[in-house]
């Protein structure tokens, strides 16, 4: 558009040569005027289709993986299953108005629900983090799994917050895969869960993920999707969910993981119930078997058999194909 204009006013003054300068000046200011008009209408016309996922990754932190060394490799049912030590650099922490911001509907809940109990809550928990929150790069070392030829590879455990030296909260014991992205889970468990599953609050998690086989990028994954069977202030099983990724190697498709777990209202907190883990795991997968929307539920094993908590956990975790 400003060759077009360039040229067609040189003719106009291509006998008139001292107004060149002028010319040139003109056709500048005309097209200052026109591209940020033609660049909107572009913007207009060519919407942003990775909006959705940006807006999905908000609270995700990314993380460069320096080294990764195999630890132990198996087949079970058929599918290989590889341990990882892997060393990595992380310098990208949320600041301490983006946790805020990632737990303004927890902190709410808590405000609305608890009066001055629950403002006390949710101050101690912003005063925690802002003491606790690295002020520098840190380098750490991971325990991790991949399972499958190039697919799928996590962090078994939670963390309480987006970094290697955070505490470790709970195992990871559901696994969706399929059509298994977190909010299409959510929605399975929402929807067509036997029993009574819905929105749910509780502190946010984070689990560690890594998409470098695939072309992403390995990084803390926030859970921002979680559901309850129950209610906050009494007996309540709970459910975090995760988000994976897409398995570009064809195994797993579109992936997310999950961590259930049952507790019950003190006055002021939750506690665990005994074998909270095992229970919760095997509820859920009752809850969705025949459900709409679920193909299948099978078993793989994560090694993350331990203590979490206090409660033991039997390292395999439920595998929930979604169509």
């Amino acid at each position: 558009m400003v060759v077009t204009l360039i040229a067609i006013l040189s003719i106009v003054n291509g006998n008139n040569m001292k107004n060149i300068n002028k010319t040139i000046l003109f056709a500048s200011l005309i097209a200052a005027l026109i591209l940020p008009f033609s660049g909107m209408m572009m913007a207009e016309a060519a919407p942003n289709e990775n909006a959705n996922d940006k807006a999905k990754d908000r609270f995700n932190y990314k993380v460069d993986v320096l080294e990764k060394t195999k630890l132990s490799e198996e087949v079970l049912n058929g599918i290989k299953v590889t341990h990882f030590k892997q060393k990595v650099m992380q310098a990208d922490f949320p600041t301490v108005s983006e946790f805020k911001e990632a737990n303004a509907d927890y902190f709410e809940f808590l405000e609305s629900e608890f009066g001055t109990e629950g403002k006390k809550q949710t101050a101690e928990i912003i005063s925690e983090y802002a003491k606790n929150r690295p002020t520098g790069p840190q380098v750490y070392e991971l325990d991790t799994v991949k399972y499958g030829d190039h697919s799928i590879s996590f962090q078994p455990v939670t963390k309480e917050w987006p970094w290697g030296s955070s505490a470790e909260k709970d195992p990871i014991n559901i696994v969706f895969e399929g059509n298994g992205n977190q909010g299409d889970a959510y929605d399975v468990v929402d929807d067509h869960a036997s029993h009574g599953w819905k929105y749910a609050q509780g502190a946010p998690q984070w689990v560690w993920v890594d998409e470098t086989s695939h072309g992403g990028i390995a990084y803390w994954s926030f859970s921002g999707n979680q559901l309850e069977e129950g209610d906050y202030d009494g007996t309540r099983y709970h459910l975090r969910i995760f988000n994976g990724g897409d398995d570009s190697h064809g195994q797993f498709d579109k992936w997310s993981i999950g961590a259930v777990h049952k507790e019950t209202w003190n006055g002021s907190s939750h506690d665990l119930v005994s074998n909270t883990w095992e229970i919760s795991e095997s509820h859920l997968k009752s809850d969705l078997t025949g459900a709409t929307g679920v193909v299948g539920i099978g078993s793989m094993w994560l090694a993350n058999n331990g203590y979490f908590q206090g409660e033991w956990n039997g390292g395999a975790a439920r595998l929930v194909e979604l169509s």
